[in-house]
């Protein structure tokens, strides 16, 4: 009878162990790659919400000074950043607007603030002259978008040079600078012309 010849259990053995580590490792990389496009799908949507959010604070920001006369639109409380007490520690942009250029009783404030991780639109009645930090209570109208934890949204108001949508240089205007970060940690700075407001300096 001749020598039958196959494969040993052994060598079995070490073929299943070898497949396995192989499996194993393919699995790894799955996992990684899957991990991979979820952070980055995540950094996505993060960065154009925040790039939606800002266009927002843009749009309704600009109606700062719109209905008032030039003579007053000069005056340091048509729009200014400050802190509101009974709602956020945090700073907050505040306008003021009146949508009836024939009158002086229908004037509008507004705000906006970033606070527990949300941009908050503000509201509150107002007077048409008196100071946007006194008089009525502010309160939240709603809010305009939510973020992870670990966002930061900040707002300054500076005098400068600016070309709003992008025609003629208008100079002596103020202008306000939105910062915040992209998801990879790099920092971006917002720019927004208020055209209806000249600088007091």
């Amino acid at each position: 009878m001749k020598n039958q010849q196959g494969i040993t259990l052994v060598s079995l053995l070490v073929g299943l162990a070898i497949s396995m580590l192989c499996l194993m490792a393919l699995l790894a990389l799955f996992r990684t790659v899957i991990h991979t496009s979820i952070d980055a799908r995540k950094s996505s949507v993060l960065d154009t919400q925040l790039q939606n959010s800002l266009t927002t604070v843009q749009v309704l920001v600009q109606n700062a000074g719109f209905g008032y006369p030039a003579s007053t639109s000069t005056a340091p409380n048509i729009v200014e950043v400050a802190s509101i007490a009974d709602v956020t520690a945090n700073k907050a942009i505040l306008w003021r607007w009146d949508p009836d250029v024939d009158s002086t009783t229908g004037s509008i404030c507004q705000g906006i603030t970033y606070t527990e991780n949300a941009l908050i639109l503000l509201k509150k009645t107002c007077s048409y002259n008196l100071p946007l930090t006194t008089g009525s209570t502010w309160e939240r109208d709603s809010t305009l978008a939510s973020f992870p934890t670990g966002t930061t949204i900040t707002f300054e108001l500076e005098d400068q040079t600016c070309a709003p949508y992008g025609s003629a240089i208008i100079k002596g205007t103020k202008v306000l600078n939105m910062t915040t970060n992209y998801s990879t940690g790099t920092p971006i700075k917002f720019p927004v012309c208020l055209s209806n407001i000249l600088s007091t300096s």
